[in-house]
C-alpha cells in the first residue's frame, strides 16, 4: 500500500512511500492487521479491516503519516446494519444528503478518482460520518464547517 509522509534520512522532505500491509482473521469476530514500513511496526486487532486501518491511521497520523486506500477515503466506512458489507470492504457515502453507494469497496484497494485519493484525516473522516448520519450535536463541528474554514482567505481566520 502507499503511504505519505516523512523520506528517512532527507529531513523536511515528504512523499509517496510504500508500506506493506497483511491481515488475517483471527476468528469469526476479529482480524488482525499488521503495517509495516519506514514508520516502524504496527499491529491491531478488531471487528473488521475498516476499523482495524482506523486504528492504524490514528497511530500514523500522530507520527505524520497518511494512508492512501478506500478506507482512508472521507466518504468511507465499515459495515453498517443499514449498509452492510464484507470484513474487508468499505461503503461509500459521496454526498453528504444522499444514499450510500450501492456497491462496497475493497478497504485496501487505490482509490479510484484523482478526487478521492485519499488520505483524510482520521478527524475529516469522522466528521464527514457523524454529518452524513446525522448525529452532530448542538454546537459541535460538521465536516461542512471544517472544510468551510479551510477554504477561508487566512486573513479572514480569526477576526471578528
Amino acid at each position: 500500500m502507499h503511504v505519505f509522509g516523512p523520506v528517512p534520512q532527507e529531513p523536511g522532505r515528504v512523499d509517496f512511500q510504500e508500506a506493506l500491509v497483511t491481515w488475517s482473521r483471527i476468528d469469526q469476530e476479529q482480524v488482525r492487521v499488521e503495517l509495516t514500513g519506514p514508520f516502524g511496526e504496527l499491529d491491531v486487532v478488531e471487528s473488521n479491516l475498516f476499523m482495524a486501518l482506523l486504528q492504524l491511521r490514528t497511530q500514523l497520523q500522530g507520527k505524520k503519516w497518511l494512508m492512501y486506500v478506500n478506507a482512508a477515503r472521507r466518504d468511507a466506512w465499515g459495515p453498517t446494519d443499514l449498509n452492510p458489507c464484507g470484513v474487508d470492504e468499505v461503503r461509500v457515502s459521496p454526498d453528504l444528503n444522499g444514499p450510500a453507494a450501492a456497491e462496497p469497496l475493497d478497504a485496501l484497494g487505490v482509490p479510484s478518482s484523482p478526487d478521492h485519493i485519499g488520505g483524510a484525516s482520521v478527524t475529516e473522516q469522522l466528521l464527514w460520518h457523524q454529518e452524513w448520519v446525522g448525529v452532530l450535536s448542538s454546537g459541535q463541528m460538521s465536516w461542512t464547517d471544517l472544510d468551510r474554514s479551510r477554504k477561508e482567505p487566512r486573513a479572514s481566520r480569526g477576526s471578528s
